[in-house]
């Protein structure tokens, strides 16, 4: 069901008449660019899971960022973690 007609994540814990009792925040991935950090994404993050039934994470390999290769398994790793 697209995010349109599903109801159920418009207000953050509290779901509505016909969602199903067994709910879970989403989780959202905030990955920042190259040379960016865990928090380049904090403020969207934090709105988001404010407004939405989402868990933001905020993935931070930056001392990773030798080279593409490098920074896409810290990812990959942080990523499989949770």
């Amino acid at each position: 069901m697209p995010d349109s007609d599903d109801l159920c994540y418009y207000t953050a814990g509290i779901a509505p008449t016909g969602c199903p009792s067994n709910m879970v925040d989403r989780h959202v991935y905030w990955v920042h660019g190259y040379g960016g950090s865990g928090s380049s994404w904090t403020r969207a993050g934090n709105f988001v899971s404010g407004e939405y039934q989402v868990f933001s994470v905020f993935p931070d390999y930056s001392e990773h960022q030798q080279n593409l290769e490098n920074e896409s398994k810290s990812l990959k790793q942080q990523i499989l973690m949770i």
